[in-house]
């Protein structure tokens, strides 16, 4: 017999649940992290429209019901708890944080919000890009962000994009995909950089990051470049691309593999890209620098914790 059980969604959701109380920032503390979350289910019910939430220091995120990407940071303060503690560790006050594939901007609310940082961000979808704009602009942080309504590629040009995937939306270069469409312009990175030089990069478009890449050769040669969070998984058969071949191309650029723990800064080498599990690789040049930023970092305060 197939198909899945009646109880697969209970599991799952337990599992998910489990997920979220066992999070390195809700450890031990599993009674606010209920509460928090059922504050928030039900409160995004009451609610028509968007919520403004809490987020890192004295940053909101505006949110609603249904945006995974956003809503996972209520659960656990940090969606990505590794790379975006990384972010906020490494980053200066005048660096410059490139986030290819910005979605609704919680990355670029972190570099520019928190730190203070200036920020070059790109969301194709006109969605996204209008929740992106709405969150650089609650955090009163437009005059250091520069925002772009455009994918990224290997050239300039325009991409066929799906709609309607929430945050997993991704360039289709196939003609056989039977669901909505929309077309977008595409930037190559080292066109839309040009002379500036930034200190982190992160790129996450579902399965397209070599692509982003090829057209990024001038960006990754620069020196103030430190390190580059790039989402590693198995999208990337997508374009006929593999993790492998991405892996090789950042360490002839000098980029080592890393893992980063925000609770005791600690930057220790990765074995393989894209395991053990996560969804991102962090790539870092320079580690001595690195570690330098990361240990002198001042603190920053997320859902009662203070890393």
């Amino acid at each position: 017999m197939q198909g899945g059980s009646a109880f697969d969604p209970v599991i799952k959701q337990l599992r998910y649940l489990s997920e979220i109380l066992h999070h390195p920032l809700n450890a031990g503390r599993q009674i606010s992290t209920i509460s928090r979350c059922a504050r928030w289910f039900v409160g995004a019910r009451l609610v028509d429209g968007e919520v403004a939430m809490p987020f890192v220091n004295d940053t909101m995120l505006l949110m609603k019901r249904g945006m995974r990407g956003l809503t996972e940071n209520v659960y656990v303060g940090l969606s990505e708890f590794e790379d975006m503690g990384f972010a906020l560790h490494l980053l200066r006050k005048g660096d410059l944080f490139v986030d290819v594939g910005a979605n609704a901007g919680a990355y670029t609310v972190l570099a520019s919000g928190v730190v203070g940082a200036k920020s070059v961000a790109f969301e194709p979808l006109q969605a996204a890009f209008s929740q992106l704009v709405r969150n650089v602009s609650f955090n009163g942080i437009t005059d250091r962000v520069d925002l772009h309504n455009a994918a990224v590629g290997r050239s300039s040009g325009v991409a066929r994009m799906t709609v309607d995937l929430d945050a997993a939306n991704y360039i289709t270069t196939h003609d056989d995909f039977s669901g909505e469409l929309t077309e977008v312009p595409m930037v190559a990175l080292d066109d839309a950089i040009g002379v500036n030089e930034p200190t982190l990069v992160k790129i996450d478009v579902e399965g397209y990051e070599t692509e982003v890449i090829v057209g990024a050769e001038q960006t990754l040669r620069r020196q103030s470049l430190l390190a580059v969070i790039i989402e590693t998984n198995d999208c990337a058969i997508r374009y006929g691309a593999d993790l492998q071949s991405l892996d090789e191309i950042m360490l002839l650029y000098g980029f080592e593999r890393s893992i980063y723990d925000p609770m005791t800064r600690a930057l220790r080498p990765r074995a393989i890209a894209g395991a053990p599990g996560g969804r991102n690789t962090l790539y870092v040049r320079n580690p001595a620098l690195v570690r330098t930023r990361l240990i002198e970092a001042a603190p920053f305060h997320v859902i009662g914790r203070s890393l």
